[in-house]
């Protein structure tokens, strides 16, 4: 009997898959000289010392999801079972949290951590989608003010797959929290990433230097699906006028699929991807920002091939483009192309080109209503992977199906997403928000995945989210 968790396991995490290289370009590669954010009121927080403060927070939303399983209406059930069914619920969140920050001319300190409890009310009994989920960062900066600098971090995930921060979260970059749930099942990971980068600005800081490693892994409930991983990066920035810079950037990634650091093969093939990039970032007038980068990436798999997937090497040309107009100072829209690649744990590697669209306003100065749409979508095209594989763990064999069958009996999974979202927060006082919250998921998959009886789950499913919201963060 094939067990539906373990075969979801083995699908690239949606949040992986979306949500980190989205948020990896918004708050790391598309970094401005000048911020476009509008200005919202700024907790107070407890003072500590001179500088520092502590912030503690608690959100609360309540709301209702129209597909809690992320199930597909493409879905072939034929033994009569719930499996294909698609359950709406009400849901019930809380997030507690806090936010220390000490800043001192020799160290720069953060922690920052919340967990989060989501209670579905379905109309069929099923606990386990009610979750825990959490997340907590610590860093340390020495000498931030030096041509010289230190960054230690940390940053520990309890979600399903996602490697996002807590502070991600806090600031709202994601499209929006989503825990604990995944496609036609539900199941928890444990991820950790650790680093350590070296910032180097010699003479007047008009040229800066980054060098980075970084160490992460992920545990899962198969543990012949987690693995652990080697980044290391190396970024260089020239600020050749006051507000546009030439940057280039880097990375190499040893990322390998063992179970618990044991010597034993994962299900996955190791992956070793390569990429570099030049590129600009300016305010080229005093409404228009521009951020641009091109480059080209090779991923030199493992020379074995784990439990039947393509030893597949894959390259091509990689690069974004960010462009932002601002209106006013509290007024912007934003648009944004990426076409990039990266390891899954569905076959060898993705490939992704899409496209977001942004677009923020703020009323009044007092008491501020800011309203935000987001909006993106693009195509996943995936490494070629057999029709039957071993994913191990007492599992067996999966058996996969779609409309594009290769000659030789070999699948090329390609998705079709589009991700939208609307918020509309009131700031009552500085620490007291309520809110609106609505978003929409839509995504279109070739492949099945088929269970016994000839069962077939799809990949695809599309679901809505309306949420009332409300945060103190004092």
């Amino acid at each position: 009997m094939l067990d539906l968790c373990s075969v979801h396991l083995f699908q690239r995490n949606i949040a992986q898959t979306l949500v980190a290289p989205l948020l990896l370009t918004l708050c790391c590669f598309f970094v401005l000289p000048t911020s476009t954010a509008w200005p919202i009121p700024a907790p107070k927080g407890v003072k500590i010392g001179s500088r520092g403060r502590f912030h503690p927070r608690l959100y609360l939303n309540f709301g209702y999801d129209s597909n809690i399983y992320n199930r597909s209406n493409q879905s072939d059930i034929r033994d009569g079972s719930r499996l294909g069914n698609i359950d709406g619920a009400p849901l019930l969140s809380i997030r507690p949290g806090l936010e220390l920050d000490i800043p001192t001319k020799s160290v720069e300190f953060y922690l920052g951590g919340f967990a989060n409890y989501t209670h579905f009310f379905p109309q069929i009994p099923n606990p386990i989608i009610n979750t825990i989920t959490a997340s907590a960062d610590l860093s340390l900066r020495f000498l931030p003010r030096s041509p010289f600098s230190i960054l230690i971090y940390n940053n520990f995930s309890r979600n399903t797959g996602d490697n996002v921060s807590a502070q991600d979260v806090f600031a709202r970059t994601l499209f929006y929290y989503a825990p604990g749930t995944q496609t036609g099942a539900v199941y928890i990971t444990h991820n950790n990433s650790a680093g350590i980068t070296f910032t180097i600005k010699p003479g007047g800081g008009a040229l800066t230097f980054d060098v980075g490693y970084r160490f992460a892994f992920g545990f899962y409930p198969n543990e012949n699906l987690d693995f652990n991983s080697h980044n290391f990066a190396f970024n260089i920035r020239w600020n050749f006028f006051p507000r546009t810079a030439f940057t280039f950037d880097s990375s190499f990634v040893i990322k390998n699929y063992a179970p618990r650091f044991s010597s034993r093969e994962g299900t996955n093939v190791d992956a070793m991807p390569l990429k570099a990039y030049v590129g600009i970032a300016g305010q080229l007038t005093n409404r228009i920002l521009l951020r641009a980068r091109v480059g080209g990436g090779y991923t030199f798999s493992a020379d074995r091939s784990a439990e039947g997937l393509p030893n597949d090497n894959w390259g091509m040309v990689v690069g974004n483009i960010d462009f932002t107009y601002k209106f006013r100072l509290t007024t912007f829209i934003r648009l944004g192309f990426r076409h990039d690649f990266n390891p899954s744990q569905f076959s060898n590697f993705y490939n992704e080109t899409s496209g977001y669209i942004e677009f923020q306003t703020q009323f009044g100065s007092t008491r501020p209503v800011v309203l935000g749409i987001k909006g993106n979508g693009g195509y996943l095209g995936y490494g070629k992977i057999p029709v039957n594989i071993n994913v191990g763990g007492g599992t067996g064999n999966v058996r996969f199906n779609s409309r594009n069958i290769n000659d030789d009996n070999t699948i090329n999974r390609g998705d079709l997403f589009v991700r939208g979202d609307l918020n509309l927060d009131w700031y009552v006082y500085p620490f007291w928000m309520i809110g609106i919250n609505a978003n929409i998921d839509y995504r279109n998959s070739n492949t099945f995945v088929v269970l016994s009886n000839n069962n077939q789950i799809g990949f695809g499913y599309i679901k809505f989210q309306v949420l009332l919201k409300t945060e103190l963060a004092y």
